[in-house]
């Protein structure tokens, strides 16, 4: 399978979680992604393995990665208009 072929991509759209990681975080934003067909079923293999939803298993891969790697939401900034959004 060539990954410069369009037929072999998936789209997958997840809910991630935002807000204080100290309390309950309200999901409200939507991500679509576009991947392999490769990378779908390997995902589903992990979701599955973690008796998680794809989502959930997104969502759970990118935290790990952002606590490895020192990454972190910058606070936004309250007298900004806008901020929070």
């Amino acid at each position: 399978m060539s990954l410069a072929d369009p037929f072999q991509w998936q789209y997958i759209c997840i809910t991630v979680r935002t807000g204080d990681s100290s309390m309950a975080r309200t999901k409200n934003e939507v991500l679509t992604i576009r991947i392999t067909a490769e990378v779908k079923a390997l995902l589903k293999l992990a979701a599955e393995r973690e008796r998680r939803s794809a989502a959930s298993m997104i969502e759970v891969l990118v935290l790990d990665y952002a606590n490895v790697h020192g990454l972190a939401v910058p606070e936004p900034d309250p007298g900004r208009k806008g901020a929070g959004k």
